[in-house]
């Protein structure tokens, strides 16, 4: 096997969709209108990804031969997670 994966292979971990058990928020628990609404759906999504690279980060390993851990981890934080948490606040103001 060489890494990183191509899209033929398959995930080298299960993935399976948190189950849905309402807002993760500590401040707004039912949202009641469409402003609740509005704050928690990018909210929820940042909060969810922290959490993934929190994982990621924690089992990563930088030993020499996987240099494209690193690529790989800061192309989605380059052009996803910060794009997301940049545009989301840029959008607060």
């Amino acid at each position: 096997t060489h890494f990183p994966p191509t899209m033929a292979e398959p995930i080298p971990a299960p993935f399976a969709w948190p189950e849905f058990k309402g807002p993760s928020s500590a401040v707004i628990k039912a949202p009641k209108t469409w402003q609740d609404e509005a704050i928690l759906v990018p909210h929820e999504c940042i909060r969810w990804w922290s959490k993934e690279l929190k994982l990621c980060l924690k089992n990563f390993d930088a030993a020499p031969g996987n240099e494209w851990k690193t690529e790989v981890i800061f192309k989605f934080i380059n052009n996803y997670y910060g794009d997301c948490v940049h545009h989301h606040h840029d959008s607060e103001e």
